[in-house]
This record gives C-alpha cells, sequence and structure tokens, in this order.
C-alpha cells in the first residue's frame, strides 16, 4: 500500500529538505577551507616509517603540556607560547610566572603507540629543559617552584629525583646540560642585570651561563654579557654553543650570533651571524652528530616569536655572516631561504618549529604547530629530503622538547685553562673582522 502525503505538507517537508541541503553543503564549505588551512606537508608513508630501522623500537623522551579550556579559542601566539613557558625572543624564563602549567615529563613508544609519564610536578608548576645524559639513564630538567626556577635529576624510570642547583631563592637557574666530565653549565639570572628596553624591571632579568658541579656547588660565572645568553648544547668537540644577544649597535634588533666557548668560559667567540642583519636570531642550535661545524637551527624573529620559526641547517664550514652559511631550510613544501630584514620575521609563518633534536646526521625530531588555529602541537620526524611526517599527536596537548631516548658517545672533556685562584688573567684581542 502506498501511503500519500497530504497536499499542505509537501511545501514544509520540501522546506525542511532544502534547509539540511543547505547545512550539508555549508558544513561541506567550511571543512574544505579548514583541509585548506592546514598546510600540507611532504611526508613520509607509514610503511617507510616502520621499514626504517633508525625509528625500530625508538623511545622519544619529551614534555608534554595541557592547554587549558580558557585558552582552547585564543588566537593569540602570545598567550598560548607563555602558558607552555616559552618567553618571547627578547625575555628569559625569569620573565614568565612561575605557576599556572599543567605539564609532565613523559616517554612515548613508536612501536607499541604508549606513553609512560615519568615525572609530574606536585602543583602546577613548569617541567622542562631536558637534557639526557650520554648513558641514556637519566636526565636534568628544570622546574619552577614558588619563589624560584631550579634544576633536578631523575633517572629515566622515574626514580632517584634530585634537586641540583643550591642557589638562593631570589635567583634562577635553567636550561642545564651535561658536561662531559658530569658537571654542568645552567642559565642564570644571577648576574641581576636586564635588557637595557626594559629599564631595570625585576622581573626581566637577562640570563648567562654558569658551570657548577653535579651537586651544585661551586657555581660560577662563564659569561659576562649584558644581554640574554640561551639554549646552550654540547658540540662533538666537547665545546659548548650557545645563543647570545647583542644588544649594541643599529643592529640590535638583528644581532643574535651563535656562540661557542670551552667548558671553563675561556675561548668566546661567536661563530655565525655577528654583525648580521639576516637572520634575526638563530635558537636551539644542535651540531649534527659526526658533522662538525653543521647545526640544526630554529630560525626566528625578534618580536612576536618565541623561540620558534623555521627549521634550517646552518654550515659554518660553508660562511658566517648573513645567508652565507644556511645550507637548508626543511619546511616540508619545499621552501627555500628568503632573506629578509624585518622586525617580527616568522611571526605569521606556519607550521612553525621549536625545539629541534637530531637523531643522526640526516633525521631529526621536532615539534610542530601546524597553524594557529591548531590546538596541539605534534612531534614529528624531519629529514634532509624536506620530509615533515607526524609521528605523535594528542588532542588538546603539546608535545615539545621531544629527545631520542638513547645512548650517546660521551665527547672528549676539554681541560681546564683557568686558575681561579690567580689574581692575573691573560687577554687576547682578535680581529673582529
Amino acid at each position: 500500500m502506498t501511503e500519500h502525503l497530504p497536499q499542505s505538507a509537501i511545501p514544509k517537508i520540501f522546506m525542511k529538505s532544502h534547509h539540511n541541503l543547505y547545512l550539508s553543503a555549508l558544513a561541506l564549505f567550511l571543512l574544505v577551507g579548514v583541509l585548506a588551512a592546514q598546510p600540507q606537508l611532504k611526508s613520509l608513508s607509514r610503511e617507510s616509517l616502520k621499514r626504517d630501522p633508525t625509528l625500530k623500537k625508538l623511545k622519544i623522551l619529551h614534555v608534554k603540556h595541557k592547554l587549558p579550556a580558557s585558552l582552547k579559542n585564543t588566537k593569540s601566539t602570545a598567550k598560548i607560547m607563555k602558558q607552555l613557558g616559552f618567553p618571547s625572543n627578547h625575555e628569559s624564563h625569569s620573565s614568565l610566572p612561575n605557576s599556572g602549567y599543567q605539564c609532565e615529563i613523559a616517554v612515548h613508544n613508536l612501536e607499541t603507540g604508549k606513553s609512560q609519564t615519568i615525572y609530574k610536578p606536585k602543583g602546577d608548576y613548569y617541567v622542562g629543559h631536558l637534557d639526557l645524559h650520554w648513558s641514556g639513564t637519566k636526565l636534568l630538567f628544570a622546574q619552577s617552584s614558588k619563589t624560584n626556577w631550579r634544576i633536578y635529576e631523575i633517572n629515566i624510570d622515574g626514580t632517584g629525583l634530585r634537586q641540583v642547583s643550591q642557589t638562593p631563592e631570589d635567583v634562577d637557574c635553567y636550561e642545564p646540560i651535561y658536561l662531559p666530565d658530569d658537571r654542568i653549565i645552567v642559565a642564570s639570572s644571577a648576574p641581576y642585570q636586564c635588557v637595557p628596553c626594559w629599564h631595570g624591571q625585576d622581573d626581566r632579568f637577562v640570563a648567562n651561563l654558569y658551570i657548577m658541579n653535579d651537586d651544585g656547588s661551586h657555581m660560577r660565572r662563564l659569561c659576562f654579557d649584558q644581554d640574554h645568553n640561551s639554549n646552550p648544547s654540547l658540540r662533538n668537540n666537547g665545546q659548548v654553543i650557545y645563543s647570545r644577544w647583542d644588544y649594541t649597535g643599529m643592529n640590535r634588533l638583528f644581532n643574535r650570533p651563535l656562540m661557542s666557548m670551552n667548558p671553563d668560559g675561556t675561548l668566546q667567540k661567536a661563530i655565525y651571524g655577528s654583525n648580521s642583519y639576516y637572520p634575526n636570531g638563530l635558537y636551539a642550535p644542535r651540531e649534527l652528530p659526526g658533522k662538525n661545524g653543521q647545526f640544526l637551527c630554529i630560525l626566528s624573529g625578534y618580536h612576536g616569536s618565541y623561540k620558534s620559526g623555521q627549521l634550517v641547517i646552518v654550515d659554518t664550514n660553508t660562511g658566517f655572516h648573513e645567508e652565507k652559511g644556511i645550507i637548508k631550510r626543511i619546511s616540508g613544501q619545499g621552501l627555500n631561504i628568503e632573506v629578509k630584514v624585518k622586525d617580527e620575521l616568522t611571526a605569521k609563518e606556519f607550521p612553525q618549529f621549536l625545539t629541534p633534536y637530531p637523531i643522526n646526521d640526516n633525521k631529526y625530531l621536532v615539534s610542530v604547530w601546524l597553524n594557529k588555529g591548531a590546538t596541539d602541537k605534534g612531534i614529528y620526524l624531519a629529514d634532509t629530503n624536506d620530509n615533515v611526517t607526524s609521528l605523535y599527536r594528542e588532542k588538546g596537548y603539546f608535545l615539545v622538547e621531544p629527545i631520542p631516548l638513547m645512548s650517546r658517545n660521551r665527547p672528549s672533556m676539554i681541560p681546564n685553562r683557568i686558575n681561579t685562584n690567580d689574581k692575573e688573567a691573560t687577554l687576547y684581542i682578535q680581529d673582529v673582522y
């Protein structure tokens, strides 16, 4: 039996059907818009990842941040990045609040797809600035407290937590790294000085680099700079590389050279970018294994960025000024180095790369923020063929500071060249040009 609709119902049903079609079309249009906004990154297939011996059974140490519900709809890069514990490029961690974070240290197993928390602070304090020991069995990290920022050490299984730094409560320490003899270099606010544009504000202290024993004793200043030292890491030859802001001259907005020194503070010199207008800054430098003078870096601007930007490889054997030694940009989109002299050099670029770490000389772990509307940052595999492949993402979480959980060769320790009991010093003057 065929059921016939009354004539009066047809217009209503037609209108409802038409309305549903309109909503479906609108939803499809919006979905296409969202997908179009997502950058299409060149990436490796899942089969390629499974066959890659580099990734087989790889575990990734990282920091996991949960973005508060109050910020999930914000478009402010500043609010998001500071909530994740990333100061702007002209600040250090002394400029950030000590509390208000939701973060933990975790390990993700690529083979099983499971993650395990190693350490989560009691309270809403920051944890980060991971540095894995050569043995792969323990790590250093920074944690905020009610009064200051401190350095801790913990075993990779979550046992053996101990505080390393022993500074007064009004002195901060962060960005720790192990030296080959297990002493530690940290960035610290101990100098109690500010960059000129902050006019001496007590919550805007710069950080200079210090050395200490593995129990925090005998802390000694290595750098005597007016402005920030940041992102120290150890080179293949046992020297230390770091970023320094030179707030001098006409190009003070653009002058953050890569510096190198011996662990005792001697032989400090710029190895890239001195007196350059491009790029504004190179952050998170890490020398590639077996490639002396080649560094994986984040190329960034001055204002508007938070130690994030483009992923590049710098070769100091090729050049040391402007773009001369920037031999590769890895974007997943086939983008090349584009020289621009401007303040907010990378502020509006997406995807944003940050906290890179080499697995070997041609494969790297890096955190990627795909677009400004994304409520997560994932861990990706980048390579010299310009592939940028997603390895691990978790909705609502920003995953940063990925480190391959493996043992590494311990570099040779460069002998000390100083005598702290000597009242005289030898000064060398080098041609600055």
